[in-house]
């Protein structure tokens, strides 16, 4: 046995004296035990009753032994060596359960002293754990006592013991001077008592051996010195039940069989024909196990000498010794006349002839004169093939590849082994199994077995695994459904992707609130021999919908999220794994719903409301596809979307769950683009979202807008710089700057929002320094200090950004002016659109007031102008946001005239030219408040104005012209003239600007770039692969140096 806790502690602790409060309450002198293993067998009884390994593993008692329970009863002792000063320690072995008296302090080790308490609570006590090693009998040799507790001390004051609580063998811990009072239920190590075999007893060698082997006594003495064999180890033989009239048993009494198929049987002749006593002999009869008409059984039912047929086996197990008896012989009398003797009196026996020289079996009423061994006696050494996981979440295959799981068709109600068919268990909760160790002591975690729980359906048990020839198989074990028979291969394979573990939607689809808002959704039909069949409507009044050609683009809601399926234990290896939810949803379109019309069809229309969940069945292609079932309350109910097969329409069909075939289908976003993203490269735009110059052409008159300067026909003011429109000749430069605010983040993607200026200068970082002293820093108050950066010597970094005039929407400074011109074209009238100086940096823009905006841009930067407006309390009114889905007075998107038309095309035309959006009238709950209102603000032209509409404006009529919003197109020209472009703009100059936690570089694409901290440390060493790049770098001073260019010092917040 490998020994465990027992070895460090208990052994130690078993002191003399320690439990000297236990008087000696009898003795057996008959028991002597040597160190190490006995080769005899012993019975442990406790109270009344006596300890067993049941099938499950868990200890039990038995009241009455029988043939069939006997193993179970037997124990081999071990006793440990010696050491002085100590209690001998005792180790059992129990030979029919092949395992040993060790048990777990788990789930009793926080379990209080007093009052003491029996555990496991709701079961009762498992075998292999950690504490073994047991106090017992104080001495061995000579005979041990009786009536003694049985404990093992797992620290060197406290210990462990068996009880019987009620009729259940639990364990409870206590202090060492408790053990007489809180461990009542003594035990004592007792000889078994003699016991009658059956066949299959005999056969099986107790079932420790097949049936078939056949049975190889032993005899000590054997026949000797003669011909005769001994008929017992002539070869194997097997035991047939015998019977009374060829069908019924006769009690315990067995036929003997040879291999031949012949039966043994004592004759009425002799042995020996000389001298005075004769013996008689055994004899093979020549009848049949199994012959034509008539079988053995009768043969010997029928024969004269059917009672010396029958043979008594009688074990004594403790000593591993048989007696065989034979239920009737006849002895020749006085008179020469055979008469039968008592049938409990007549022994297989071995008799001598010739001492030490010659002797035969033959029978005897009086004695057996050998000890037959049964070949049961002692243990041996165990080694166990149990092997365990891991606590994780795992897909379990078995040996074909299948995996266990419950799939839609099943929903919890039953398990099965499921072919894979472009499926991918690591996204299918249903699919997948938690698996947490039943042990955790250190000594039990490699073999613990496993409580398995489905992930979404909450199903478990337990079950333990072995490691046989390279494989892993499983003890038996069931779920309704599926039966997995003890030994079958199995493979347990962990899902370790941080990403699927941490997903709390897997299994289900989950939409991203705000796309749902603008998105719609187009469903494609998953075939073995068509992936272009997507989900769409009849045509005309047909509202049946139809796995067909050609799409329909569907709104979805959201409803009711839930939490589902198994909460992950608060344990190593399940924690971390994220708790499961799903959501209900509808699926509409304008004003109908799709949902169940008649003959259970699926249609779009007026119908009952009808929530479903998307589960995920398959994964092909990289996509997912998903089931369409029907949601009830917080659960799936009993149907789900399928496209039919009863003939050549291919509809769409409310199905049962339980129908094996489920369709599925992949959800896509209609990719129908709703808003301009200037980066299709085909219209010679940047891939990547790069800035660009372009001229907005009006697409009726061709004009094109421009920094007003129609100054003869009263359209500009002497303080606010408009926007204007006006023909290409007299235009004082036609580009505008247009660069991304916010496209790659949020909803950028749906709806990009873009700043467009005018008058622009890249202002470069100003790289500080730091005082280069070494002591005798001093700040600016004069005070001395030893950070260098805080002396007065010291100059910080300024932030490099771009200063421009940049194109807003007047809309709040008409609010703050009542109204009235010069922000509305006339009292009440629309709001007018034109230029602020601003400074844009990173997600800020800057509007310069209060003198900022007649400085030079080179003379300013962000942190003087944020300290003024925060002293003059105007950070709010001026520091303005990029972030954001909402639209803004400063951002600009180009909402497609026709969204259908734009998505692919090559060439500037009517199919994407657009309305330039400021602001959404739509209310502030409104789905499309943010994204593609009805009724917004657009640019257009009053009175020769640029203006935006006003709330009576709508999309519908706007982009036809009917309400005034102006429709464009844009001309992309290479090193196209700036709208009143007066300075050159510093672009090619490499700039470094210090922000929080990191170091912007502008300009230096393709150059080299290190970065190293004051101590000369490095930081970073790359290539810079983009004309604004940004690398993290930790705060305080850093060295910037670029290929090419002097380094520099920027000081890091």
């Amino acid at each position: 046995m490998n020994k465990k806790f027992s070895t460090l502690v208990a052994g130690a602790a078993l002191l003399l004296g320690a439990v000297s409060a236990n008087a000696q309450v009898g003795f057996d002198g008959d028991i002597k035990l040597k160190e190490g293993q006995s080769e005899n067998l012993y019975q442990i009884q406790i109270k009344g009753g006596y300890l067993t390994i049941n099938e499950t593993g868990k200890l039990d008692t038995v009241n009455t032994v029988t043939s069939k329970n006997l193993a179970r009863t037997l124990w081999c002792v071990t006793v440990g060596k010696e050491v002085q000063g100590q209690q001998p320690k005792f180790d059992f072995l129990n030979k029919g359960a092949q395992a040993y008296l060790d048990v777990t302090m788990d789930g009793l080790a926080g379990a209080a002293y007093a009052p003491e308490v029996s555990y496991p609570a709701a079961d009762t006590a498992a075998v292999g754990g950690e504490i073994g090693g047991w106090a017992y009998s104080s001495v061995y040799k000579n005979g041990i006592e009786l009536n003694k507790p049985l404990f093992s001390y797992f620290t060197p004051d406290s210990v462990v013991g068996l009880v019987i609580d009620g009729s259940v063998v639990k364990l409870k811990k206590t202090s060492a001077d408790k053990i007489a009072t809180v461990f009542t239920d003594s035990v004592s190590l007792v000889k078994a008592d003699a016991i009658e075999l059956n066949a299959e007893e005999i056969n099986t060698v107790l079932g420790s051996q097949k049936a078939t082997d056949g049975v190889d006594l032993t005899f000590t003495p054997d026949v000797k010195g003669t011909d005769l064999k001994n008929p017992f180890k002539v070869g194997k033989f097997l035991a047939v039940q015998a019977t009374t009239d060829g069908s019924t048993a006769d009690g315990h009494f067995v036929n003997v069989l040879s291999k031949d198929s012949s039966y043994l049987y004592v004759d009425t002749s002799y042995t020996n024909v000389i001298g005075a006593a004769k013996f008689l002999a055994y004899k093979w009869s020549d009848l049949r196990y199994a012959t034509i008409g008539k079988s053995a059984q009768d043969s010997i039912k029928d024969n004269a000498l059917a009672s010396q047929f029958k043979f008594l086996f009688t074990y004594y197990p403790t000593n591993d010794s048989l007696e065989i008896q034979v239920k009737d012989v006849m002895f020749e009398d006085a008179t020469g006349v055979f008469v039968d003797t008592p049938t409990d009196s007549v022994y297989v026996s071995l008799q001598e002839l010739v001492k030490d020289q010659t002797r035969i079996l033959t029978v005897d009423s009086v004695a057996q004169n050998t000890r037959i061994g049964f070949g049961y006696k002692g243990c041996g050494t165990i080694t166990s093939d149990k092997t365990s996981k891991d606590n994780g979440l795992y897909v379990i295959y078995n040996a074909k590849g299948q995996v266990l799981a419950s799939p839609i068709h099943k929903n919890g109600l039953a398990y099965e082994w499921v072919t894979l068919d472009e499926q991918d268990p690591e996204h299918m909760p249903a699919y997948q199994w938690l698996v947490q160790k039943t042990q955790n002591s250190e000594t039990l975690k490699a073999t613990s077995p496993l409580k398995i729980t489905n992930r979404e359906f909450k199903h478990n048990t337990t079950v333990q695994l072995r490691s046989k020839d390279d494989k892993i198989t499983a003890d038996a074990f069931s779920f309704t459904g599926v039966s997995v028979a003890a030994g079958s291969v199995v493979r347990f394979e962990q899902i370790t992707d941080s990403t699927i573990l941490k997903d709390s939607y897997l299994g289900y689809r989950k939409f991203d609130k705000d796309s749902l808002k603008v998105a719609k959704y187009k469903f494609n039909y998953l075939h073995p021999y068509a992936q272009d069949k997507w989900i769409k409507r009849g045509e005309g009044k047909d509202s049946v919908l139809y796995a067909t050609d050609g799409y329909t683009a569907f709104t979805i809601s959201e409803g009711t999220q839930v939490n589902y399926g198994e909460n992950p234990a608060n344990v190593d290896g399940l924690k971390g794994i994220a708790k499961l939810y799903r959501n209900q949803y509808l699926i509409s379109l304008n004003a109908d719903t799709v949902g169940v019309g008649a003959e259970n069809k699926i249609v779009l229309g007026q119908v009952v409301l009808d929530s479903v969940y998307f589960k995920e069945n398959n994964h092909y292609d990289s996509n997912h596809y998903y089931a369409i079932v029907e949601a009830s309350a917080n659960a799936i109910a009993s149907n789900k979307f399928g496209v039919a097969d009863d003939g050549m329409t291919a509809n769409l069909k409310s199905q049962p769950l339980a129908e094996t075939r489920t369709s599925a289908f992949a959800i896509k976003v209609d990719d129908v683009p709703l808003y301009r993203r200037f980066n299709n490269v085909a219209l010679n735009e940047s891939a990547t979202d790069g800035a660009d110059t372009l001229r907005f052409m009006e697409t009726i008159r061709k004009e094109y807008l421009m920094d007003e300067n129609n100054r003869e026909g009263g359209l500009m003011d002497k303080n606010v710089n408009y926007l204007g429109i006006w023909t290409a000749d007299k235009a004082t430069g036609l580009g505008f700057h247009v660069d991304t605010a916010w496209v790659t983040r949020g909803l950028g993607y749906i709806k990009p929002q873009y700043l467009i200026s005018v008058d622009r200068t890249v202002v470069p970082a100003k790289g500080g320094y730091i005082c280069e002293e070494t002591t005798g820093h001093i700040t600016a108050d004069g005070t001395p200090t030893d950070n260098a950066e805080e002396c007065y010597h010291s100059k910080p970094g300024v932030a490099g950004f771009v200063h421009a005039k940049f194109l807003v929407s007047f809309a709040d400074s008409a609010a703050a002016h009542g109204f009235d011109k010069p922000y509305t074209d006339i009292k009440n009238g629309y709001t007018r659109v034109g230029f602020v100086k601003a400074i844009q940096s990173g997600d800020k823009l800057f509007i310069l007031v209060n003198g900022f905006e007649n400085m030079k841009p080179e003379d300013l930067d962000t942190a003087t102008v944020a300290k003024a407006y925060t002293d003059a309390k105007i950070y709010n009114t001026y520091v303005k946001s990029l972030k954001n889905d909402n639209h803004k007075n400063y951002t600009w998107s180009f909402r497609y005239v026709t969204p259908e038309t734009a998505a692919n095309v090559v060439k500037e035309g009517p199919e994407n030219s657009f309305l330039i959006e400021s602001a959404s009238y739509e209310p502030v709950a409104a789905n499309n408040r943010d994204i593609a209102p009805e009724k917004a603000a657009w640019i257009k032209m009053q009175n020769g104005c640029i203006v935006l509409t006003d709330k009576s404006s709508t999309f519908s009529n706007a982009k036809t012209g009917g309400d005034g919003a102006l429709v464009f197109n844009v001309e992309n020209k290479e090193n196209d003239e700036l709208a009143t472009d007066n300075e050159a703009i510093a672009t090619s100059e490499v700039t470094v600007i210090a922000q929080n936690g990191a170091v912007r570089i502008a300009n230096a694409e393709g150059k080299k770039v290190v970065i190293t901290n004051i101590l000369g440390q490095t930081i970073a060493n790359t290539v810079i692969t983009s004309s604004d790049a940004v690398i993290a770098a930790p705060a305080g001073v850093v060295v910037v140096a670029v290929e090419g260019e002097e380094a520099v010092k920027a000081i890091v917040k």
